[in-house]
């Protein structure tokens, strides 16, 4: 299965596979930006969409944005 082609459900069902329990629905929140990914779930994603589990991390660590510091 090609990333590129799959379907929400044959992604979910991989997930599943890997050992998270997740539906499809909670895929598509998760790829409409509705739901976020926890950090003990991001390894299992990266690693069933075939991209290394450091690099989305650091890549997801980025996109975070800075909270300011409050002034003294």
């Amino acid at each position: 299965m090609s990333l590129n082609k799959a379907t929400q459900a044959q992604l979910a069902t991989k997930l599943n596979l890997a050992g998270w329990d997740l539906s499809r629905d909670t895929l598509a929140k998760i790829e409409a930006q509705i739901r976020c990914v926890s950090d003990f779930e991001l390894p299992i994603l990266a690693i069933c969409v075939g991209t290394n589990p450091f690099d989305s991390l650091r890549l997801a660590i980025a996109r975070t944005p800075k909270r300011s510091q409050p002034s003294h």
